[in-house]
């Protein structure tokens, strides 16, 4: 099924952001399940993304590393990582992203046949509990000429 919804909304709080965003897509027969919870608090906090081309693959990965000294002391530091695959065989798509941090997640699948799902969801806060809210998410069964 071919759609797509954007939506953004300011003077919010994130869970009415949330329950707005889930009644547009259920409006419009578009799935949409992130919760509040793993929305503020993901489980892990990373962004990893790879693309093939030529037959080889190229990888990205980013997230939090958190290091414990031996007086206990804990710090965090983003960390970022960059290689190549000689072998992109058995790689189920084209391209693929996915960022999850709190109040900022996405998932961006782009297929060998054109085919893609793309789902952004960010939230910025005013103050200690109203933001603006944003929300994309597409969706294209096959490629069409457009896209050449």
């Amino acid at each position: 099924m071919d759609y797509q919804i954007e939506l953004q909304q300011s003077g919010i709080t994130v869970s009415d952001f949330l329950a707005y965003v889930k009644c547009q897509c259920e409006e419009k027969s578009i799935p949409f399940d992130l919760t509040c919870t793993q929305f503020a608090k993901p489980h892990s906090e990373y962004s990893n993304s790879y693309y093939v081309t030529d037959g080889k693959i190229k990888y990205y990965n980013s997230g939090n590393a958190t290091h414990i000294d031996s007086g206990g002391t804990e710090s965090s530091k983003r960390v970022y990582r960059e290689y190549y695959d000689d072998n992109a065989e058995g790689i189920p798509c084209k391209v693929k992203t996915v960022r999850q941090f709190a109040y900022d997640h996405q998932i961006y699948v782009l297929n060998f046949d054109g085919s893609y799902y793309n789902e952004i969801c960010g939230f910025i806060f005013e103050n200690e509990s109203l933001g603006t809210g944003y929300y994309f998410q597409a969706n294209r069964d096959k490629q069409t000429d457009y896209w050449h």
